[in-house]
């Protein structure tokens, strides 16, 4: 990633995690909800 690129990333992130947060929602388990799904789509397209 570049450098615009990986700021532009992580300020995206950060915001949906406010936004979740703000709406009653726990942030670390939307993180860890995601990153779940996320493995199993990358093991997925690598097979």
């Amino acid at each position: 990633m570049t450098t615009v690129a990986g700021t532009t990333a992580i300020e995206a992130i950060a915001d949906l995690l406010h936004r979740l947060r703000v709406h009653g929602h726990d942030a670390d388990e939307a993180l860890d909800r995601d990153r779940s799904r996320f493995e199993a789509d990358a093991e997925r397209i690598a097979k």
